[in-house]
């Protein structure tokens, strides 16, 4: 479970443990994951597992399921570790175990289009 208003990262005072949602296991998808990104300004919620990036929408419970599960390996490389949502430039950034950063555009929709190289 994680809680939707806090910050995941624990850069905002808002940070909390507390459990406000539950989204783990079937029907979502998500068996593993590494870490979570929350579009505050737009209905999307990015879950980091490996090989993978899983979108739902903001108004989950624990029987939704993804509206896109971004898994291409050619844009997706191996050891991601964080993922964050980038307001400024509407994308998601993800950061491998050597700190290297990979870019994803979004769509109008926060479907996540390609990588940005």
């Amino acid at each position: 479970g994680f809680n939707l208003y806090a910050d995941v990262n624990g850069k905002r005072s808002e940070h909390s443990v507390e459990v406000k949602k539950k989204l783990q296991g079937p029907p979502a998808g998500i068996l593993a994951p590494l870490d979570l990104a929350i579009n505050n300004s737009g209905p999307k919620l990015y879950v980091l597992e490996e090989g993978k990036i899983i979108v739902f929408n903001k108004n989950i419970n624990e029987n939704s399921k993804p509206i896109q599960i971004f898994n291409d390996m050619n844009q997706l490389p191996e050891g991601l570790e964080t993922i964050d949502y980038n307001k400024d430039f509407n994308q998601i950034t993800v950061k491998d175990s050597h700190q290297i950063i990979y870019k994803y555009l979004l769509d109008e929709n926060g479907l996540i289009k390609k990588r940005d190289d």
